[in-house]
């Protein structure tokens, strides 16, 4: 299907109206993970009835705006496929009209050289000739402009397309859901076991519930960790709540001269190495003298 100029200025207003309604969505989910922050960490001075209260609705403004955002995000990319469809129909007539010209210009150039050949062979009716072989190539020449401004127009329009294309590619790479590639898990189960010090204990696997994907992320993840031969351990993953604010994937431990520090950095370098950037943090609820490793696992964006 093929858009109007009118038409293609609707859908862009459209597309701009739900983009904005997606913005203002993850910004109430901002809200709602800020809520239930609040209701976490200020439980003794809100009180337990206004802390339960304060987090079950922020929970519900999180749920909601969720919701919302990811409708937004299926109309956009409807469309923007509307508008990719329309420019792709726009190109194929281009690039037929430009073929009919370079195949008008074929016929034009045979039609030239028989009439110079004519020309040569009678010198009674080289004049006439002459002009019948100037118009071919007029034809000719014509032809030759009509096909090259539809392979310009052809062109312009294959470059719209790829740039709707890339950005598109950008949306969906955003909002795609991580996961950890064979070859990058092979990367990370190697690295745990080429080097030391091992853990004592198992990794604590935690992901937030902002996350969509932080469980399956993690449990990916975990599985790679417990690969026999690497001298790790870790648990299933648990929902956690309170850090919407971050951002990314961390590696925590108690505190810098904690007994797990060493081995907090093996596992955080061969996180790294398998493409995953790893952030170190200190976590000051873990008990003093801990040697507890934790992984948190928590939005992509």
């Amino acid at each position: 299907m093929i858009l109007t100029a009118s038409d293609v200025s609707s859908v862009s207003s459209s597309l701009t109206r739900w983009e904005w309604a997606e913005y203002i969505a993850e910004a109430f989910v901002v809200l709602g993970c800020l809520g239930e922050l609040v209701a976490d960490v200020g439980k003794k001075r809100l009180g337990e009835s206004r802390s339960e209260r304060l987090e079950r609705w922020s929970t519900i403004v999180l749920i909601v705006a969720l919701v919302v955002s990811l409708t937004a995000l299926v109309r956009t990319n409807e469309l923007s496929g509307f508008v990719i469809g329309s420019l792709g129909d726009r190109a194929d007539r281009a690039d037929g009209k430009a073929q009919t010209a370079l195949t008008d210009s074929a016929t034009a150039s045979r039609m030239a050289a028989q009439a110079k050949s004519t020309a040569g062979a009678a010198k009674t009716e080289a004049d006439d000739s002459k002009a019948t072989a100037d118009q071919v190539f007029s034809v000719a020449d014509n032809a030759r402009k009509a096909a090259s401004d539809a392979l310009s127009i052809a062109a312009d329009a294959k470059t719209q397309v790829a740039t709707v294309q890339s950005n598109i590619a950008k949306v969906d790479a955003k909002y795609a859901a991580r996961t950890l590639s064979t070859a990058n898990r092979d990367i990370l189960v190697n690295f745990l076991t080429m080097y030391l010090p091992k853990p004592t204990q198992p990794v604590e696997m935690n992901f937030d519930i902002t996350a969509s994907d932080g469980e399956a992320f993690g449990k990916e993840i975990a599985s790679a960790i417990n690969s026999p031969g690497t001298g790790w351990q870790a648990n299933e993953p648990m929902a956690s709540t309170g850090d919407g604010e971050k951002v990314g994937v961390f590696v925590a431990i108690r505190d810098a001269v904690a007994p797990s520090h060493r081995a907090a950095g093996i596992l955080q370098h061969a996180l790294q190495a398998a493409g995953i950037d790893a952030i170190g943090i200190t976590d000051p609820r873990l008990p003093v003298g801990s040697s507890k490793i934790e992984i948190l696992i928590c939005r992509k964006n």
